[in-house]
């Protein structure tokens, strides 16, 4: 096993990521957002994590991961969903990174995983300037039976500003 943030030999992340990992006091504000937490400051150690499971399938840190976006979970959370990728990446890539953590996420809290969003336009974020984040991509509901009244959602973007964006 290697560190999927700095190569070194064992856990993932290695202890010393773990180290330089900083976490997020309180909650962020957003708008149109009840409530949103991170674990973690979207910073180089953060982000390489995350860019190692988007782009080179490094899922050996998932279960980190997972185990702490679990303990952020608000009570009264009803089911974890994410935001979709695009066709094309999930159809490249074999999966789509967000679901991945979201299915890990509620495996370990025992909360239903459900795609509850459905991606409305299309082109990836990648590339795209901050500005260009900030306003796409869009979405809309899945139509279900039932829509939970309070949902986790995991979402890997860089639409917000860099300083507050976390996993």
């Amino acid at each position: 096993k290697r560190c999927p943030a700095c190569g070194a030999a064992g856990d993932a992340p290695c202890r010393q990521c773990v180290r330089r990992l900083r976490r997020v006091d309180g909650d962020l504000t957003l708008p149109g957002i009840a409530s949103c937490r991170s674990a973690f400051v979207y910073d180089d150690c953060a982000r390489t994590l995350l860019l190692a499971l988007k782009y080179r399938n490094r899922r050996d840190a998932v279960s980190f991961l997972a185990s702490e976006l679990v303990a952020l979970i608000a009570v009264g959370t009803e089911a974890v969903t994410w935001v979709p990728t695009t066709t094309a990446r999930r159809r490249n890539r074999g999966f789509d990174q967000a679901e991945v953590l979201a299915r890990a996420v509620g495996r370990r809290s025992g909360l239903a995983a459900r795609p509850l969003l459905r991606r409305v336009d299309g082109g990836p974020q990648t590339g795209r300037g901050m500005a260009e984040r900030h306003t796409g991509p869009q979405f809309s509901a899945r139509p279900t039976r039932r829509v939970p009244s309070s949902v986790l959602l995991i979402d890997d973007s860089e639409r917000q500003p860099r300083q507050i964006d976390a996993i």
